[in-house]
């Protein structure tokens, strides 16, 4: 079950159809959407926007070390 608690500390779950719309949409792994979606909450432009950074700041990482 996902829910929010915003008055004792902001906790989040991450629903299951929305960390797979993002795996897809944007090609980064499961947790790492997980991730996001617990920091960011479900704005989805904010979501949309974390995902291509983080996948740009991955891809830029794993071409400089092989």
């Amino acid at each position: 079950m996902a829910y929010e608690e915003r008055k004792s500390g902001a906790r989040r779950l991450a629903l299951p159809m929305a960390v797979s719309d993002l795996v897809r949409a944007h090609g980064i792994t499961r947790d790492q959407a997980r991730r996001l979606i617990n920091r960011i909450g479900n704005n989805r432009a904010k979501l949309d926007q974390a995902a291509r950074i983080l996948k740009a700041r991955f891809s830029t990482w794993s071409r400089d070390t092989t």
